[in-house]
């Protein structure tokens, strides 16, 4: 039999090498409270690493279409009712935009939101 100790390090093992197999197992980050684990190591970095390329790819859309349309920063902003600083943010990959934003963008910009997604080479 196994004591308890040795059944949740068994189980963290189990969560980090089904979730992020190449993050490093998170004993030191086991409490008593059943199965407690660190999950920046096995759940939060991965998806922070996949919304940042998001973003990026959203901030170059943005920026393409932007620049085909020869609109600036700050004509883009005042017709989609957002400050300049904000659309830069977006364009810069380290805005994290409401879906409504996004929607305002699209609108000024004559494309569908999920337009805005798609990675163009």
């Amino acid at each position: 039999m196994f004591t308890e100790e040795e059944l949740d390090l068994r189980f963290v093992d189990t969560i980090c090498s089904e979730r992020a197999p190449q993050a490093p197992i998170a004993r030191a980050f086991v409490d008593y409270i059943p199965w407690t684990v660190n999950p920046e190591d096995c759940i939060v970095a991965p998806m922070e690493k996949r919304m940042a390329q998001v973003c990026k790819v959203l901030g170059n859309n943005v920026k393409a279409l932007r620049l085909e349309r020869g609109l600036s920063q700050e004509a883009l902003a005042l017709d989609a009712e957002l400050d300049r600083t904000y659309i830069s943010q977006i364009e810069r990959g380290v805005g994290n935009p409401s879906v409504l934003v996004l929607l305002k963008v699209a609108v000024i910009l004559g494309v569908e939101v999920s337009d805005l997604f798609i990675k163009h080479k």
